[in-house]
């Protein structure tokens, strides 16, 4: 089962991380199947995989409570341990000079690239944690607070954080628009929230008949993208009613059960430049 999937920036690269502790590297344009590389190393569930800003290098996670670092040749750089539990959530930070992690810990941690932890947060997170960095990197996104139904959100040059409440079931996924305005969180309540980095909550997306597992923005900020338990995938044009544009049923069997100790099992992701998607 493909847990989590990654385009580098140009869009010539796909990498899937699985349950079977491999990732895998596609042409997402390619012939056949379009399978370049199986990576192993991991010797656990692969929860999440991203690329550097640059492209160079992508970073994964597991519930071996280590996250890997890869060249984009799929050569292994470095393995940062510390976690004392599964590591859910992986991201660079916007300058590619730092990672982050989230686990199920309860703590978010701060990597240097070569391994060297910075600093840690203790107890902010909730178990499967997402994490998620502004665009400028001067704050990060992250659902947990004590309480799973909650999105907390911290200023990376202070020690102080909000906690924004509005869901009626637990946040399970979480994007920041390309101009770090607005922040989106998905849950088990079967919508989608908007927010402002102040807390204030701009609108409620509804329409998905179940949890909502994963959304992500387009490249301009101007539409939403969301997978759903209910087997569709749903996107939304931001500025104009009516909010959704596109639903799309997918033809698979049911999905299993959410496994709350890595990320949704189905997930959607955009290519930079807007012209692909990639489902699983």
């Amino acid at each position: 089962m493909v847990r989590s999937l990654a385009f580098d920036p140009d869009g010539e690269i796909l990498v899937s991380a699985s349950a079977d502790s491999t990732l895998k590297v596609w042409d997402p344009q390619g012939n056949a199947d379009g399978l370049i590389k199986t990576l192993t190393g991991h010797t656990a569930t692969v929860t999440d995989v991203v690329f550097s800003p640059d492209g160079r290098r992508f970073a994964s996670s597991s519930t071996d409570q280590t996250i890997r670092l890869w060249s984009r040749d799929g050569d292994s750089l470095n393995t940062l341990a510390g976690h004392r539990a599964a590591v859910a959530t992986v991201r660079f930070s916007p300058d590619g000079q730092m990672l982050v992690s989230s686990s199920d810990d309860h703590d978010v941690r701060f990597w240097r690239m070569n391994g060297e932890p910075i600093l840690a947060y203790s107890g902010i997170t909730a178990v499967g944690s997402e994490i998620a960095f502004s665009p400028d990197g001067q704050y990060l996104a992250s659902s947990g607070g004590g309480e799973d139904r909650a999105v907390v959100l911290w200023r990376l040059n202070s020690p102080l954080y909000s906690v924004f409440s509005g869901h009626q079931s637990s946040v399970i996924a979480i994007a920041i628009s390309p101009d770090g305005q607005t922040l989106a969180s998905t849950s088990s309540d079967r919508t989608i929230k908007l927010w402002q980095p102040d807390g204030t909550l701009l609108r409620t997306l509804e329409g998905h008949q179940a949890p909502v597992l994963d959304v992500d923005f387009s490249p301009d900020g101007q539409t939403l993208v969301s997978s759903s338990m209910d087997r569709t995938v749903r996107r939304w044009q931001l500025m104009v009613r009516p909010w959704v544009r596109l639903v799309l049923g997918l033809a698979q069997s049911p999905l299993a059960p959410m496994d709350r100790r890595s990320p949704p099992p189905q997930c959607s992701r955009s290519s930079r430049s807007g012209n692909l998607m990639a489902l699983s």
